[in-house]
């Protein structure tokens, strides 16, 4: 097993202290918090959290754009430094990196792994990467999403890159890689259950056991938004009402971005809600939004 300086999400034997909890006929003895036990007059042992290895990986773009710059320094060259600072910071104390490089059509992926040898393995091919010739198109975004897939774990994605695509093309790609992060972080952080996040295009939620769900908004035409006001409210009630009844998450989803929606048809935030048939009449009236990019 390997060891690191990261908290790992589930308890188990380490070095970072955890919860408490009453002593029971086989624990160590030798785990016995004896500060807690002196004030609750009761044996106590301190349960301790599992360090882990932290899994970082470096999307990196090797388009053809990066060949250009000075006599003295490309943006290649800046691109090979700008990995090498993050794996050498990162690839350390059984830490492990991984690497996507782009190239025009091409992405190559690099499996994580700790070490030295491999981080200069994965330096070797940033640099040796050919030169474009500026042929072919450089899918940033659909790069990012391929990370989001494949990095589900709690870890570091390092994106390197110029970002002269248009940013149209891979600002929700980027997007659903902070979300997934986030939500990972949140429930490294004790959220024992779920993190649901709302935001204009949608909602999305990850569970405890890392499954994703992904719900576009409801197609709204400019003229029926009267106002903003109570919206994520409404989505909140919406989602809590569904996980109320037992609901599954992807139809809580569902219920929150509708009611959310019917809350846009007026200014304030309490004649705004309506009826919940009628709030979900609206998703077969509008339709909904693009799919957003975490969505299978």
């Amino acid at each position: 097993m390997l060891h690191g300086d990261f908290l790992g999400l589930v308890p188990g034997r380490g070095t970072e202290p955890g919860e408490t909890r009453a002593y029971s006929p086989g624990d160590d003895v030798r785990r016995i918090d004896w500060n807690v036990t002196a004030r609750m007059q009761d044996p106590y042992i301190r349960e301790t959290i599992a360090d882990r290895e932290l899994e970082a990986w470096l999307v990196v773009d090797r388009s053809a754009r990066l060949d250009f710059g000075t006599a003295t320094c490309e943006k290649r060259d800046l691109a090979l430094a700008a990995a090498a600072g993050v794996g050498l910071l990162t690839g350390r104390g059984g830490n492990r990196v991984g690497a996507l490089i782009l190239r025009g059509s091409e992405l190559t992926t690099v499996p994580p792994r700790n070490g030295r040898t491999h981080l200069l393995g994965i330096l070797e091919r940033i640099m040796s990467t050919p030169r474009g010739d500026g042929s072919g198109t450089s899918d940033l975004a659909a790069t990012l999403k391929r990370a989001g897939a494949i990095a589900p774990r709690r870890g570091l994605v390092v994106v390197i890159s110029d970002f002269l695509d248009d940013p149209d093309r891979w600002r929700t790609a980027l997007g659903t890689v902070a979300l997934r992060h986030a939500a990972g972080a949140l429930l490294q952080q004790g959220v024992r259950e779920l993190v649901v996040v709302h935001f204009p295009e949608g909602a999305f939620a990850r569970t405890r056991k890392g499954d994703d769900f992904w719900q576009p908004a409801l197609k709204l035409p400019p003229k029926y938004i009267a106002g903003t006001a109570g919206a994520g409210d409404a989505f909140c009630a919406g989602v809590l009402y569904g996980l109320h009844e037992s609901w599954d998450l992807q139809r809580c989803l569902l219920t929150g971005v509708c009611i959310a929606a019917a809350s846009l048809a007026d200014a304030t935030c309490t004649t705004g809600v309506k009826a919940l048939n009628t709030s979900l009449a609206l998703a077969r009236k509008f339709g909904f939004g693009a799919p957003l990019d975490g969505a299978d």
